[in-house]
């Protein structure tokens, strides 16, 4: 028999995705979600599907993660945003690799879609998501949250699909958002730039994503990608700038 383990998930308005999350992980032994006042019928759905649904408002990425964490019952930990969810192999994989744990984490290979195809730059990128809390825990950052573990870690191979914005309306609300979280994160850590810094980092984050990642791989989507990513580069420091300009 595999170690128990609990799937959690944190939400807030995520109606047009959370059914295909949660249908991933109906194989654990528990699925918790914390949800931060969703009003489209989210937390019904996970209802429906047989989580447990607890209320939180929400903070920042890392402790609204950390808490999920902790309301857990069992020690294995599989997180999940409601915007991914597992491949068929994946959670076989997991499974079978739950049965005799070699490691105190896992690393799953993550593959981003965007406008219906799998983003050359973003893909199979290995992430932290399969633990066990008694070795680690995310840690407590207010965006781009990872999972520190003490002890051994290893790689699976299954694929972590992750389809993070439904259209481009909902990119640039969340990217509207987490630019935000970010450059207030640069101001925190005193590192403010210029805004010819900005423009600096727009074209050095075009040639990483475009050329070195082999994002033009992708055609047209990849160029579109390419441009958003440099574009996220940019505006992170302006905010920060125009933060930074507000409190003088």
């Amino acid at each position: 028999m595999k170690q128990a383990v609990s799937a959690v998930v944190i939400t807030y308005n995520e109606a047009d995705v959370i059914e295909r999350c949660l249908q991933s992980i109906q194989w654990c032994d528990e699925i918790v979600v914390v949800d931060s006042g969703s009003t489209d019928g989210t937390v019904d759905i996970c209802r429906k599907m047989g989580a447990k649904v607890i209320h939180r408002p929400f903070t920042n990425f890392g402790e609204q993660k950390r808490f999920a964490v902790a309301q857990a019952t069992h020690s294995w930990i599989l997180s999940l945003d409601a915007d991914e969810y597992l491949s068929a192999t994946l959670q076989a994989e997991i499974q079978k690799e739950l049965v005799t744990p070699r490691h105190h984490g896992y690393y799953l290979p993550r593959s981003l879609v965007f406008m219906g195809k799998e983003i050359r730059s973003e893909r199979r990128k290995p992430i932290l998501r399969l633990f066990d809390k008694r070795h680690g825990n995310f840690v407590n950052k207010a965006v781009h949250e990872y999972v520190e573990v003490s002890g051994s870690t290893g790689y699976l191979r299954g694929i972590l699909w992750h389809e993070s914005y439904r259209n481009l309306e909902d990119y640039f609300t969340k990217f509207n958002r987490y630019t935000t979280l970010m450059a207030q994160g640069i101001v925190e850590k005193g590192k403010v730039k210029p805004p010819a810094y900005a423009l600096l980092r727009f074209g050095v984050a075009f040639i990483q994503q475009f050329l070195l990642k082999g994002c033009w791989l992708n055609g047209s989507v990849g160029v579109v990608w390419s441009l958003m990513a440099a574009y996220y580069n940019a505006v992170k420091y302006l905010k920060a700038y125009e933060i930074s300009t507000k409190k003088q």
